[in-house]
């Protein structure tokens, strides 16, 4: 079996698509919190904006040209999208921080869930090994107080958030979940997480589920993108 190499694994997306990836709105390198002198950085994919509802016509504007309704984000259901929160893995050499969250998996994942009809946040956080969890943990809740402070301007429905852990991030859960006001209320999905480590874990580095979301045969109905 030929060998992968780091650059080919991050590279590397997910099989399975939808039409509509190639037209959600992303918003890159939105700054979320700053740590060891370093900024933290977001990527927000949003479903395509589309016209919002004209108002209906009265008889003193009748006479003069409709302006052109505004645009508006939409996702499931009619309402502002729900939002998931794709949290990476460790620990991560520092040199790759600022490139986690644009790796194939996560760009393609945060594609296809906005092209369903929901929010996607992908971002970066320090997790320099197991010893360092509660500092990890403190930069998903950054993230997460950020986008309930901008739910506004990013056009998301800042009370339906949900955590979706990946491999070394599973840890991340408990401390989410446990905070006065969780996010999603308690909606959660995992792809491959770790548990949280006992007494004497050794730090061992873990992926972040590129190969094992990337193996498989697509679902008859995944569109082959040109």
């Amino acid at each position: 079996m030929a060998t992968i190499s780091p650059a080919e694994l991050a590279r590397m997306r997910v099989v399975y698509e939808v039409p509509g990836m190639d037209q959600v709105e992303v918003r890159r390198n939105l700054v979320y919190h700053h740590a060891e002198g370093t900024p933290m950085a977001m990527d927000v994919y949003l479903p395509a904006a589309r016209p919002a509802p004209a108002a209906p016509a009265t008889s003193a504007t009748s006479a003069t040209p409709a302006a052109s309704a505004a645009s508006a984000t939409v996702g499931i259901g009619g309402h502002r999208p729900a939002a998931v929160l794709l949290i990476h893995g460790g620990p991560v050499p520092v040199a790759a921080y600022p490139k986690v969250k644009d790796m194939g998996v996560f760009v393609s994942w945060g594609e296809l869930l906005a092209a369903s009809g929901l929010a996607a946040v992908t971002f970066n956080h320090l997790h320099h090994g197991w010893h360092d969890l509660d500092e990890s943990a403190g930069h998903v809740a950054a993230a997460i107080a950020y986008l309930r402070a901008e739910a506004d301007g990013l056009r998301l429905d800042p009370d339906r958030l949900c955590l979706w852990v990946f491999s070394g991030g599973g840890p991340q859960l408990a401390p989410a979940l446990a905070a006065p006001d969780p996010a999603g209320g308690g909606a959660t999905a995992g792809t491959e997480p770790a548990p949280s480590p006992g007494a004497g874990a050794e730090a061992t580095p873990h992926g972040d589920g590129a190969a094992g979301t990337r193996a498989g045969t697509p679902a008859p109905e995944a569109q082959p993108r040109r």
